[in-house]
């Protein structure tokens, strides 16, 4: 089995750090830890709430950017 590859959505746009995002890319590392609980299908939810912020990234690598902020959805937090 070889490694499992990041996955990517287009999604409506959003502005993030005043860049227009229209694609979201994410690593399935989360799965290793979190899989009984973030699904990418919250991971985009949460990306849309970013909508209008502005971050520092806490890491670059690459064309990539990682963030780590924490965002409210349904009355509950996440990192």
């Amino acid at each position: 089995m070889g490694p499992v590859q990041r996955r990517s959505y287009d999604i409506d746009p959003i502005h993030v750090n005043g860049t227009i995002v229209v694609r979201v890319v994410i690593d399935p590392h989360y799965e290793e830890k979190h899989l009984d609980h973030i699904d990418d299908s919250l991971l985009l939810k949460l990306v849309r709430k970013l909508d209008g912020r502005f971050e520092l990234p806490e890491a670059k690598e690459d064309a990539y950017s990682y963030f780590a902020t924490l965002v409210e959805l349904d009355e509950k937090q996440y990192n």
